[in-house]
């Protein structure tokens, strides 16, 4: 796998269609544009790119009625450059394509998000019947029912803005911080389930 340099402040971006969903790549390509520009506003904070400035962004453009209901995921990175040198790292994901980091005395991928589907709502909801917190090994499991893993988060097409069905998703943000020198020899890499 390549690695490629990138400099303080920088987004990474990768929006994945729904395969249920007609004309998903649409979807996750308006998704990707959106993001751009709100990049590219000078007057924006990058750190509020939040799903509810995405999805305004993303309802402000026309989209064909056969492209209504198209669906997408995302999996987003922005790092910016501290006054002490260090950079600090926001992820902000919707459904289910995940953010893994790979550090440089690790031989394991390490997974820091955790999906938007049923079967992590279910477990949630145990844990907190069972009055205790949820440990991230359960998250994100395989080999369970299909339904169970239908995601509950994602960006859909809407004709306009205007549609009442129209709403943007919840989305996780985490935020944490790294020297300089660790970012450049680790990998930050985003995979699509």
């Amino acid at each position: 796998m390549a690695v490629t340099s990138v400099q303080a402040p920088f987004c990474l971006a990768v929006s994945d269609g729904v395969a249920s969903s007609n004309q998903s790549q649409h979807c996750s390509k308006a998704v990707v544009k959106a993001i751009k520009a709100l990049w590219d506003d000078k007057q924006a904070n990058v750190q509020n790119m939040t799903s509810d400035r995405m999805y305004q962004q993303l309802s402000q453009t026309k989209h064909a009625k056969k492209r209504y209901g198209a669906a997408a995921t995302l999996a987003m990175i922005v790092g910016t450059l501290k006054d002490d040198n260090s950079i600090n790292i926001n992820i902000r994901h919707v459904g289910d394509s995940r953010v893994y980091k790979l550090g440089k005395y690790e031989n394991e991928w390490q997974c820091l998000t955790r999906d938007h589907n049923l079967l992590n709502e279910l477990v949630d909801e145990q844990a907190k019947d069972e009055d205790r917190q949820v440990e991230f090994t359960e998250y994100n499991r395989t080999g369970m029912a299909g339904s169970l893993y239908s995601i509950t988060e994602c960006f859909a097409l809407a004709v306009n803005s205007d549609d009442p069905s129209s709403e943007p998703p919840n989305s996780t943000k985490q935020t944490f911080t790294c020297n300089r020198a660790i970012v450049s020899l680790s990998v930050l890499t985003v995979f699509m389930t």
